[in-house]
């Protein structure tokens, strides 16, 4: 199915019933606390899993907003059980994948944690870079799927800085940032940044 930008897939507290794979684009999942004040949880690209959240309580956790035009291949939860008990390595598959997105909220959880906002935004980008090679495309040269607003929401900061950050590591040499589009001109020094 296509998402459009600022299309929900779903929303907090909807009734869990399919998992869905990103086939193109960027979502953000974000919740809702009781003032109506949302936070950003976490940004999936090409490849990754969604829907996780609603496993063990039925409902999902968060909401599931498309960054831009984005493509999604919905996986009926029921027809997946049935699927995995046939086919075994199916299901070695999908627990292989929950790993690797236990590992992903975890090291967001971690850019959250870092000493100073210099070092939670380079985490952020590096991580970004890293997703990246993953899906075979530059891990050096990229397109930010995300606003500013987006990233300083997830890390907690404000966007004047995440603004005044990507300023300081152009300046310093470490990334090349035109609007959206990152070019990192010195990985050694952003992986020493982001520790």
């Amino acid at each position: 199915m296509k998402l459009k930008k600022r299309q929900h897939l779903f929303r907090q507290e909807d009734k869990f019933e399919s998992l869905y794979f990103i086939r193109s684009g960027c979502v953000k999942s974000y919740v809702t606390n009781p003032d109506g004040d949302e936070l950003a949880v976490s940004f999936f690209l090409p490849g990754e899993m969604i829907g996780l959240d609603g496993l063990y309580s039925k409902h999902h956790t968060s909401s599931v907003v498309a960054l831009g035009d984005t493509y999604v291949c919905e996986i009926p939860y029921a027809a997946f059980e049935r699927l995995c008990s046939e086919q075994p390595l199916l299901q070695k598959h999908f627990n292989e994948l929950m790993s690797r997105q236990i590992v992903q909220e975890q090291e967001m959880t971690m850019l959250r944690g870092q000493k100073t906002a210099a070092n939670q935004l380079m985490a952020f980008m590096m991580n970004l870079s890293e997703r990246f090679e993953r899906l075979n495309l530059s891990a050096v040269t990229f397109r930010l799927p995300m606003t500013r607003k987006d990233i300083a929401g997830c890390l907690g900061l404000t966007i004047e800085t995440v603004s005044r950050m990507f300023t300081a590591f152009q300046d310093k040499g470490l990334m090349e940032v035109s609007g959206r589009d990152i070019t990192l001109t010195n990985v050694e020094g952003a992986t020493a940044i982001r520790h």
